[in-house]
């Protein structure tokens, strides 16, 4: 059959939250020379897919259908439809494919209709919560400034000097993170393990979180910086990974929805504040569903402190002043002040930012896992440069 024609669209959103769904005009023109029927067996509905602007590469085939009106298009004629459009998950820049299918047997741009194509930005979600402090800021200026050496530092991920030989090198590290995760999972905690919605908690640029995607049916990565999760994003889209969703972290997870099968996060609670990073480990315990695992790496102390069993031993208290320390202090308060030299200011070179290092107290993260109902923990332990660490792998009890 001849379904020679076009599609007109028309939608005031150029730009969209990623998931949110949005409404655009349809109007389906016919110029084939023949009526268009729709019956039961094959109803004509307007629907769409979505293309990467990035690469060309179809995001997702299948969109949500609306009815024609009215159903049967004749020649020359037109029919309107109000289609109701999801949009991706996975943040970026698309083109909407607004075009006509008939059930059950073709898409009709297959067989001479030109279909509706609409630029569409699709940003992720921001954060209910606004207010970032301690590490945040400085997480974020990783992520502006030199985002691949944040998440390995190694010289050759430097944002300046990176080859594509590096940038390869940095992607398969992820894959082979990723393999070793599972099969660890599956040598010690369930045999058949295939997760079908993976929670990678701080994603970064998306090392982790592509190969993710290519075992399980969703991948869900958070990170609090904004510009790593825009960088993942590009990623994901390059690597076709669109089964991806990049959503802002907070203190609260509040972005996040559902429980999943795998919870996971390596080399990053590390650089959280320790108050901060008991409450986030605790909270990712609880979004394991029933019978889902677990695999979250931490670190507990620096091999330079041997003496101390990797604790930084305490700093002596500083003595109070005495009178006569008082008394000079108070002398030169009142002493006419130097005039400072900045005649080296300018030549100042630009230091990287604050990457925090921080220790977690075992006892306390086990005893959390033990009051989720966790009665069993495979553990390896992990060396990053000295920072002496341990992966913890474990089951959530089964309801019941």
């Amino acid at each position: 059959m001849n379904f020679s024609g076009y599609v007109s669209a028309a939608t005031s959103v150029n730009k969209v939250a990623a998931g949110r769904n949005f409404s655009v005009q349809v109007r389906v023109h016919n110029r084939s020379g023949q009526s268009w029927p729709s019956d039961t067996l094959h109803p004509l509905n307007a629907s769409y897919h979505w293309d990467s602007a990035t690469t060309g590469t179809t995001a997702v085939h299948d969109g949500r259908r609306s009815p024609l009106t009215p159903a049967t298009v004749e020649n020359d004629g037109y029919a309107d439809s109000e289609l109701v459009v999801s949009a991706p998950k996975l943040a970026g820049r698309y083109r909407l494919v607004v075009t006509v299918v008939a059930e059950g047997w073709a898409w009709l741009e297959q067989h001479g209709l030109t279909p509706a194509v609409l630029e569409i930005e699709v940003a992720i979600a921001q954060s209910a919560v606004l207010t970032r402090k301690g590490t945040d800021i400085e997480w974020e200026r990783w992520g502006s400034d030199d985002p691949y050496f944040g998440v390995l530092t190694s010289p050759q991920f430097r944002q300046q000097t990176m080859t594509n030989e590096a940038r390869a090198v940095f992607f398969a590290s992820g894959h082979a993170h990723v393999k070793q995760v599972l099969n660890t999972c599956r040598a010690h905690l369930a045999t058949d393990f295939v997760p079908n919605k993976v929670l990678d908690f701080g994603c970064g640029v998306g090392r982790l979180v592509i190969p993710f995607a290519s075992v399980a049916h969703e991948v869900v990565g958070v990170d609090i910086s904004p510009s790593m999760l825009a960088e993942a994003a590009r990623n994901c889209h390059e690597q076709s990974a669109f089964n991806v969703e990049l959503l802002p972290s907070d203190d609260t997870l509040s972005a996040l929805d559902g429980d999943f099968d795998l919870v996971h996060s390596s080399i990053v609670l590390q650089h959280i504040e320790v108050s901060r990073g008991r409450i986030l480990f605790e909270q990712l315990v609880q979004r394991i569903r029933p019978g889902g695992l677990g695999a979250i790496q931490i670190t507990y102390g620096w091999d330079v402190y041997a003496d101390s069993f990797g604790q930084q031993p305490a700093i002596p208290p500083v003595p109070s002043p005495t009178r006569l320390q008082l008394l000079k202090a108070e002398i030169r308060s009142h002493l006419p002040r130097k005039t400072r030299s900045f005649a080296t200011v300018a030549s100042a070179v630009a230091t990287d930012p604050e990457m925090q290092m921080n220790f977690y107290n075992l006892s306390e993260l086990m005893f959390l896992l033990q009051r989720a109902g966790i009665s069993r923990v495979y553990s390896e332990l992990t060396d990053h440069g000295g920072a002496l660490g341990i992966f913890l792998y474990f089951q959530k009890p089964p309801n019941g």
